[in-house]
């Protein structure tokens, strides 16, 4: 398997030098000094894991951060920020924002690591789970789907006239509940998934 890839979004070029020396060597490096040209290199590549410095001109790292989170195909991505702001406050402004972690300036090289690791390694972790959940809910649907048609089949042979109501009844309703679906009124009171 190839490296991991990380974007670092910092405005400082220092900054990006520091986390060359250390990063280069485990990671594809991709790197930006301005909000804009991040989603610019994002517009391409979907990177492992995002270090996003927090101070940056026309667009800081917490504007851009709740961009990444709207948008479906970035939102997934772990966030660490980089900041030289140790203080309580903005660590907790941080994580209350959804990052996942913090770097404080200048780079302690082990402490970095560690923690780009660390998430990297907990975020594919969590899709690995996903894909097994939706897995296990796809099996399920189509176990469920497999138990009625088979009954519906059942009460069908023992009595042609109350098997084919049954199955009368049962596309009826479907096309009755489709119909709903699509009346605002009743939107948020049934969902798809509810009527399955």
């Amino acid at each position: 398997m190839g490296k991991k890839t990380i974007l670092m979004v910092d405005d400082v070029k220092l900054n990006h030098e520091a986390a060359r020396a250390v990063l280069q060597d485990t990671y594809d490096l991709y790197e930006a000094i301005s909000a804009q040209e991040a989603f610019d290199i994002l517009g391409t590549t979907i990177p492992d894991l995002i270090l996003l410095d927090i101070i940056m001109p026309v667009m800081d790292g917490y504007e851009m951060f709740k961009i990444l989170k709207r948008h479906p195909k970035l939102k997934h991505i772990p966030v660490i920020f980089l900041t030289a702001d140790a203080s309580p406050e903005a660590e907790v402004q941080g994580f209350n924002g959804g990052i996942v972690d913090y770097i404080t300036k200048p780079f302690v090289p082990i402490v970095m690591k560690k923690r780009i690791e660390t998430q990297i390694a907990l975020s594919e972790y969590e899709r690995s789970l996903e894909a097994k959940v939706a897995e296990k809910v796809e099996e399920i649907e189509q176990m469920y789907d497999l138990i009625t048609v088979s009954f519906a089949g059942l009460v069908e042979s023992r009595d042609g006239i109350t098997g084919g109501h049954l199955k009368n009844t049962s596309i009826y309703f479907k096309a009755f509940v489709d119909h709903l679906l699509t009346k605002s009124k009743y939107r948020t009171q049934l969902t798809p998934d509810m009527v399955k």
